[in-house]
């Protein structure tokens, strides 16, 4: 059990230099976002340009699929 609570804190420790570097790399360079889910049964989506939208898009429609298919093959 002390082993898998040694490996979650390496797992955070490496997530948190990957938020830092990530933030230190952006400073120089554009950055576009997109974040997509559903809450309950709608769905919803934000971006910062047209090429995030459909990116977003097309991730969501996957999410609904897999739902779909795995509501109804139980």
């Amino acid at each position: 059990m002390s082993k898998l609570i040694l490996i979650g804190i390496f797992l955070l420790f490496i997530a948190t230099l990957l938020i830092i570097i990530g933030s230190i790399k952006s400073i120089k360079t554009k950055t576009e976002i997109a974040a997509a889910g559903f809450i309950g049964p709608i769905p919803f989506s934000f971006f910062s340009n047209k090429r995030m939208f459909y990116i977003s898009l097309i991730f969501l429609a996957v999410l609904f699929i897999l739902n779909l298919i795995l509501r109804y093959t139980r």
